[in-house]
C-alpha cells in the first residue's frame, strides 16, 4: 500500500502513533514527518524534496507538484488548518494550497485530519468547497 501523509502536528502525531509492525510505503513532503516514519522498520519512507517552506514546514514548489502528479497512493492523509461548513477546508498559505491540491488529485482516497480547534474555522485560501467534501 502507498501512503501520501502531508505534515504538521496532527500527521506528526500519526506517524508517530502507527504500529511498528505496519507494513507500507510512505510518502511524505514533510521533513519531520519523514523521520517519525523512519521509525518503523517495517514500512520504507519517501521523502519528496524541493524548497521547504519555514512556515509550514513542508517542501514547496513545482518539483513536489510534478512529483505528486507521477505518483497514485491508495491514501492520503492530509492535515486541515481549517475546516468550515461553508468554507469547506482552508489554508493561510498559498502554496500550501497548491501542494494539497496536487495531493488530492494524485490520490484514490484523502482523508483529512484536524484537531477540533481547527472544526468551524477558516484561513485566507480555499481548496476545497464544502459540497466536495461532504459527498
Amino acid at each position: 500500500m502507498l501512503v501520501l501523509i502531508s505534515g504538521g502536528s496532527t500527521n506528526l502525531e500519526i506517524a508517530r502513533i502507527l504500529p511498528q509492525d505496519l507494513k507500507v510505503t510512505f510518502v511524505t513532503m514533510s521533513l519531520s514527518t519523514a523521520m517519525q516514519l523512519l521509525e518503523h522498520q517495517g514500512s520504507e519512507t519517501i521523502f519528496i524534496g524541493g524548497h521547504l517552506s519555514k512556515a509550514a514546514g513542508i517542501a514547496v514548489g513545482g518539483e513536489v507538484v510534478r512529483t505528486l502528479k507521477d505518483i497514485r497512493p491508495d491514501l492520503c492523509l492530509m492535515g486541515v488548518n481549517g475546516i468550515d461548513a461553508i468554507d469547506g477546508m482552508t489554508e493561510s498559505d498559498w502554496e500550501v494550497v497548491t501542494i494539497k491540491k496536487a495531493m488530492m488529485e494524485s490520490s484514490k482516497k484523502v482523508v483529512a485530519l484536524s484537531i477540533a480547534e481547527k472544526l468551524d474555522s477558516s484561513q485566507k485560501f480555499g481548496y476545497v468547497a464544502w459540497m466536495t467534501w461532504m459527498c
